[in-house]
């Protein structure tokens, strides 16, 4: 039989003192508040903010009034789930909502070099960029990590060699 978290927690603490009841108590305490807490490091946090306020502007139906869809659910369960695997060294996309609510991600040094991201199904990337004349898009696949022709796009975007 296997004892949950609570019932442990209260067996090792099952003393009747004072002191004993202080630690129960702070320990369970203790296990409540941070058993689930996640640290994210600066650029995860911003990238999460940006999300957030996307996803919030874009939350009613017609929000940019030219009958826009609201932001979808799915889309931004994904986003965050290619957050989660954002690497510390890339630039920081700026993040928006389509008019058919899906989250897209996009880095852009001037008009003619944009690289841009989306995501259409879970692990699945849509990319789409412009750099000069060229012009290039398609989907990825990925799963514990974000795919390399990704990261490079962008680095190249930026001029910076991976």
């Amino acid at each position: 039989m296997r004892i949950s978290d609570a019932t442990r927690s209260n067996i090792l603490f099952a003393g009747v003192s004072d002191t004993a009841r202080f630690l129960g108590d702070s320990w369970n305490e203790f296990l409540g508040r941070d058993a689930n807490t996640i640290t994210y490091d600066a650029p995860t946090w911003e990238l999460l903010n940006r999300l957030d306020l996307a996803g919030d502007e874009a939350s009613g139906e017609d929000w940019d009034g030219y009958g826009a869809k609201p932001v979808s659910p799915v889309s931004i369960r994904r986003a965050r789930a290619f957050i989660d695997l954002f690497p510390h060294n890339l630039e920081l996309p700026e993040i928006f909502v389509d008019p058919h609510g899906e989250i897209w991600m996009e880095w852009q040094t001037d008009r003619r070099r944009v690289f841009a991201v989306t995501f259409p199904a879970d692990r699945i990337i849509g990319y789409t960029g412009l750099i000069g004349s060229h012009s290039f898009r398609g989907v990825i696949g990925y799963s514990y990590e974000i795919p390399e022709s990704i990261i490079s796009s962008v680095n190249h975007l930026f001029g910076k060699s991976h």
